[in-house]
């Protein structure tokens, strides 16, 4: 049962992505791979994340935990290393990261009734 809870996690993390990644093709109008390449790299962390948060979850609490505050700590340098790169490049950073941040919360949100049944 657990392993069926961990397969189908990590098949409706990607079915999102897949979902967040269609529109962002389609209605790109520069042709620039910046946004659908922001979605696809948190999709595969978010579901890194969770395959080793269900590792930790039936370790310690210091395990699970631990787990859990890396992967908040790379979320926030990944937001930080996206809008630096933006700016440096002199692109428009306000959407790429407002995508970021709402792929990161939809795709959290998606985790969460499969932490509440393998538990």
């Amino acid at each position: 049962m657990y392993r069926t809870i961990k397969i189908t996690g990590l098949l409706a993390l990607g079915a999102v992505t897949a979902l967040l990644l269609l529109p962002a093709i389609l209605i790109n109008k520069t042709s620039s791979v910046v946004i659908p390449a922001v979605i696809l790299a948190v999709g595969l962390q978010s579901m890194a994340a969770f395959w080793a948060l269900l590792w930790a979850l039936p370790r310690s609490n210091g395990a699970f935990f631990s787990v859990f505050a890396g992967d908040a700590l790379l979320r926030l340098a990944g937001l930080g290393v996206a809008a630096w790169w933006l700016w440096s490049r002199h692109q428009p950073y306000t959407a790429p990261l407002i995508i970021l941040a709402f792929a990161y919360l939809l795709l959290s949100l998606v985790q969460i009734p499969f932490f509440y049944r393998a538990r």
